[in-house]
């Protein structure tokens, strides 16, 4: 008997918790967020779960963003060359890591539709890591401008595009631009009276399947950097050589395979290197096609953020 009023007292504590916690007032924020923001950016993010609702806070925030800040970037950069306005278009997703580090979580609420999130953008915080990652570039473009071989312009000038797009954002937040260290006049003048870098790309193990993504990932980073690629290497200034390794590694798993595949890319200017990157993945699968397309999605990211190591 006392097990059976332990039971009922515990059911009927459980549905007054319950009906606590939905009649709870919803909170003003979910329909006004700015109200609660002070002088920072804030959005609100709904979802079937709570990280599903944080998730799509954060992605309001840089939507917000994409709207009022690319737009003008786009815009700015008319009439410097073809190149340039298509590669404003392409760096936009590639510079929201500062703003992303600057946005938190601050509130959440769940009813019986769901979960909310309650997503602030630190306009101080923000604009720190806006003043970083640009003072990072006006370095590296100081560098190579001095350097004064002319093969780096096209790498210049996606990295002035860059800087750009995140000094418009720095606008934005903080009403106020960083000069910049190089001008786009001496970036454009590098590139002149000088044959772009035409690259011819090698395949060490051509009778493997998977080359062939490779060759196009490959392919679109030197075309989308302002160079041109051959199939005549007489007729390329630079030589980029691929060697693709897999050995297969013991997997006591029925039906999946272990795979490690080393990656190696030389570039040579003639007999002189001018670039190496070399990289290893373990990956498993139910064959090796499988497990090779993971590994091939890990370097293509990798190349995404260390091609210049190989593009000089």
């Amino acid at each position: 008997m006392k097990k059976l009023e332990k039971l009922a007292l515990s059911v009927i504590l459980s549905i007054i918790f319950c009906a606590d916690i939905y009649s709870q007032e919803r909170p003003k924020w979910i329909d006004n967020p700015d109200t609660i923001a002070l002088n920072n950016i804030a959005a609100v993010g709904t979802g079937k779960t709570q990280n599903e609702a944080n998730a799509n806070a954060r992605a309001e925030i840089l939507k917000y963003f994409e709207v009022n800040v690319s737009q003008k970037f786009e815009g700015s950069l008319s009439g410097k060359d073809d190149i340039s306005t298509k590669l404003s278009k392409e760096e936009v997703a590639e510079t929201a890591s500062a703003i992303i580090k600057g946005i938190s979580i601050s509130k959440t609420y769940k009813d019986a539709e769901g979960f909310y999130a309650l997503a602030i953008l630190d306009k101080r915080k923000a604009i720190n890591e806006l003043s970083y990652e640009i003072d990072a570039l006006d370095s590296k473009m100081k560098i190579l401008l001095d350097d004064g071989d002319s093969a780096y312009s096209a790498q210049l000038k996606k990295m002035y595009l860059k800087r750009e797009e995140l000094n418009k954002k720095h606008i934005f937040l903080a009403d106020k631009p960083i000069g910049a260290k190089v001008k786009y006049e001496d970036i454009f003048k590098s590139g002149k009276n000088r044959e772009p870098l035409n690259f011819y790309l090698a395949f060490k193990d051509a009778s493997f399947a998977g080359i062939t993504p490779l060759k196009n990932k490959l392919s679109s980073l030197i075309i989308n950097s302002g160079f041109t690629t051959s199939s005549d290497i007489e007729r390329a200034n630079r030589v980029m050589t691929v060697f693709i390794t897999y050995l297969q590694e013991y997997m006591n798993v029925a039906g999946f395979e272990k795979w490690k595949f080393t990656f190696r890319i030389e570039c040579k200017d003639g007999s002189k290197a001018v670039g190496i990157v070399t990289e290893e993945y373990v990956e498993t699968g139910r064959e090796i096609m499988q497990a090779y397309g993971k590994a091939l999605n890990k370097f293509s990211a990798y190349l995404d953020a260390n091609y210049e190591k190989l593009l000089q």
